[in-house]
């Protein structure tokens, strides 16, 4: 495709297709912020959307990624206050005129493909291949230097993983994530364009080979990779008297009510906040999780990935497998030591015994049980 500077006309599309009958209200925002008025008519078609700091917002200084994050103040809760309101997108851009637009897609009826660089091309090129060859849809050409492109089709039935690099230069936007919308600025200086826009070709939808394919949540990245792998319990050696590692314990499957137990637990932990220790944040409710509550990926990958919604930014998920693996490998405790709301104390005082395969508390007086007064270190800092 060959690019234009005029991004208002990019295939002969202008934004004012997108809807023949723009209210006065959405023309009087486009007096003060051009992005707004594009954010707008995304409303007016059912695209919920989420502002977005603008590279040379002063917010952006020392982010290496400008122009890419949620703006905080705004969206307190990043992709969750996603909006197709009229009104709450008019306050948003009036407040913030430059901001850059994020379009959310699952919400939005969306399913999200970006393809950055050559690297991203030729795995494209490979998958077609493989899987077949994607039908033309929604495309919009980003402002990176060695090219980008972002696909969009209609939502499958069930929920994809937001996975980073599912193949190489590869990503997947659908719940949870968003994909930056023209007529937004790249840290480049480049606007983002639409290629094909809703205009002038309907919303395709993924092919089937594509949709056994793509990432599913409630799939565990391992199993992804390895289709065919059986469940397996996690396997770990606790030493109950010094934390180390010793006898093999298996550990069973956790129970439902143990499951909702560790999501409600996790509501309840500080999000991981931009230069505020983030990393350390994020790997305590990993740890709290896959390591406390022994929940295995297939269990705790959901709970994880709803804490990072209230993260700003959120984490990749390249980076949440990261911390989930590390948090894994924690001894300072009996891994599933939470399940039971067991305490530093019973364990080293010997109130913790193996049987059968299980941590079985002797009895428990009501005193001695947690009740929810974890604070992790609040460290959070990206």
């Amino acid at each position: 495709m060959t690019q234009t500077s005029d991004y208002y006309n990019t295939q002969n599309t202008s934004v004012s297709d997108f809807d023949n009958e723009i209210s006065p209200k959405i023309r009087e925002l486009r007096k003060t912020s051009e992005s707004g008025y594009w954010a707008a008519c995304y409303a007016r078609m059912g695209i919920k959307v989420i502002p977005v700091y603008h590279p040379n917002d002063p917010a952006e200084n020392r982010i290496p990624k400008k122009g890419k994050r949620p703006i905080g103040q705004l969206v307190t809760n990043g992709c969750k206050d996603a909006t197709d309101d009229i009104d709450h997108i008019i306050q948003w851009w009036t407040q913030k005129p430059d901001a850059n637009i994020g379009i959310v897609p699952g919400p939005s009826g969306l399913i999200g493909i970006d393809i950055d660089g050559e690297s991203g091309r030729q795995s494209l090129i490979e998958l077609e291949k493989e899987l077949g060859s994607l039908p033309q849809t929604w495309t919009v050409t980003s402002g990176r230097e060695n090219g980008g492109t972002h696909y969009y089709f209609r939502s499958p039935e069930f929920e994809v993983s937001n996975r980073v690099s599912w193949r190489e230069g590869i990503d997947f936007r659908h719940h949870g994530g968003y994909l930056i919308a023209p007529p937004s600025v790249h840290q480049t200086g480049t606007r983002y364009m639409w290629e094909q826009s809703p205009s002038k070709i309907p919303l395709a939808e993924l092919p089937e080979t594509w949709l056994n394919a793509i990432p599913r949540v409630g799939v565990p990245h391992s199993v992804e990779k390895k289709r065919k792998q059986s469940k397996q319990t996690i396997v770990q050696k606790p030493n109950v008297e010094q934390g180390g590692m010793s006898d093999r314990v298996k550990i069973p499957p956790a129970t439902p009510t143990q499951i909702e137990r560790c999501r409600k637990y996790v509501t309840r932990c500080p999000a991981a906040i931009n230069n505020q220790g983030g990393h350390n944040q994020t790997f305590a409710v990993a740890k709290v999780i896959f390591y406390d509550f022994g929940l295995t990926e297939e269990e705790g990958w959901k709970i994880f990935q709803e804490y990072n919604q209230r993260c700003d930014p959120p984490w990749s998920d390249r980076e949440l497998h990261h911390k989930m693996d590390d948090a894994k490998h924690a001894t300072n405790k009996p891994i599933g030591w939470r399940r039971n709301q067991i305490n530093e104390t019973q364990v080293v005082k010997g109130k913790l015994h193996l049987v059968n395969g299980k941590y079985i508390l002797s009895p428990i007086e009501p005193s001695s049980t947690i009740t929810g007064n974890y604070t992790p270190v609040n460290h959070c800092g990206r």
